[in-house]
């Protein structure tokens, strides 16, 4: 796929009533970290809050490996970075009472390079009677995951599965929901508790591996 835009869709709906997607143009949203933190083995996460506090997390790794990132000056509604070998474009926006976050990572040589994962991770504090709903299985009303002391797994492709996992209240309303709109990539999720139990991690992990000289795309 050398020479091609690479879109990718992440999708975090917040509340019954909010949702929130990424997208690949670096478009990440709300509010970002004053700098990169870095990520052991992979490359840099940024930090972003949406409206509401809610932190969510996305981290890129690419090669050549993305690091050295700073700041520019803020433009309009979002942020501009530098890194190594790239420009990192985030953006934030809202559609329709969803949150919207857009991102675009380019080379800066205009040359193609492999972007092996991104990842989305999402904390939100655990309450009791919270229980985890996935796509994955059946779509029969009070099918979830109550048990959250252990760690769940989902494994998402074409033809497999759908990117797709949410934590619910005691009334099985949405708490915040994390997923993809394209049903068509290798993605890996996971729902687990934190060590002191107080909160829930939501984790998304785009794994297709793909080359482009640009990849973009929008949460929506």
């Amino acid at each position: 796929m050398a020479g091609r835009s690479y879109p990718l869709s992440v999708r975090i709906p917040v509340h019954a009533r909010r949702r929130i997607v990424c997208s690949l143009p670096l478009l990440v949203a709300l509010v970002i970290q004053p700098g990169a933190q870095p990520q052991t083995g992979a490359g840099p996460v940024f930090a972003v809050s949406l409206p509401d506090g809610t932190p969510v997390e996305l981290g890129f790794y690419a090669e050549p490996r993305i690091s050295g990132c700073r700041r520019l000056d803020s433009v309009e509604r979002g942020q501009s970075w530098i890194c190594s070998d790239y420009t990192l474009e985030l953006a934030v926006g809202a559609q329709d009472g969803a949150d919207l976050i857009s991102f675009e990572i380019k080379h800066l040589d205009g040359v193609a390079f492999r972007l092996r994962e991104q990842s989305t991770r999402v904390v939100l504090p655990f309450y009791e009677g919270d229980a985890l709903w996935t796509f994955n299985r059946r779509a029969v009303r009070d099918i979830m995951e109550t048990d959250l002391d252990r760690p769940w797994f989902y494994y998402s492709a074409a033809n497999r599965g759908i990117p797709y996992l949410a934590l619910v209240d005691r009334k099985g309303q949405n708490r915040i929901a994390l997923g993809l709109l394209g049903q068509d990539r290798t993605t890996l999720m996971r729902g687990e508790l934190s060590g002191d139990k107080k909160s829930y991690v939501l984790t998304l992990r785009l794994t297709d591996n793909a080359v482009a000289e640009t990849f973009a795309d929008t949460i929506y």
